[in-house]
């Protein structure tokens, strides 16, 4: 039987900042198998709700939460893209306080009728997200 998780995407999943604001955070989670595989979700049929939570690993765990989303069944179907990987793409709006370090701490939950999986990733908001930091290696030809 081959197990399936859920796992943010490192790299694809991040924020859109300007000078010293963040103004949006884009997720990738994708669904993996227990070889870290990622699974297309094309093959599947989506019925789950998605809860997302932001807390700020600086501050007290009071006041930690910078926001939380909850996702309708019809709304996690639309996050379903398959370019550049395929996973669901969950745009959210950042209407909170700004972080007070440059670390996230975002938490996922999918839930369906007998099903749930749960993945939590730190995110760096002062990197660029996606390939716009990457730069081709140089092979040697010695």
């Amino acid at each position: 039987m081959v197990t399936k998780t859920i796992q943010i995407h490192p790299t694809l999943s991040g924020v859109n900042r300007t000078e010293s604001q963040v103004q949006d955070l884009l997720l990738v989670v994708n669904v993996v198998n227990d070889l870290g595989k990622t699974i297309d979700l094309n093959d599947f049929l989506i019925d789950a709700e998605m809860s997302v939570v932001v807390l700020d690993p600086k501050r007290d765990a009071a006041v930690a939460r910078l926001g939380r989303w909850d996702f309708e069944r019809d709304q996690v179907t639309g996050f379903v893209k398959s370019e550049p990987v395929s996973g669901f793409h969950v745009p959210l709006e950042w209407t909170m306080d700004q972080p007070l370090g440059s670390e996230i701490l975002v938490h996922v939950r999918l839930r369906a009728e007998d099903d749930e999986m749960r993945c939590e990733a730190k995110l760096n908001i002062q990197q660029a997200r996606g390939v716009t930091g990457w730069l081709p290696r140089v092979e040697s030809l010695r």
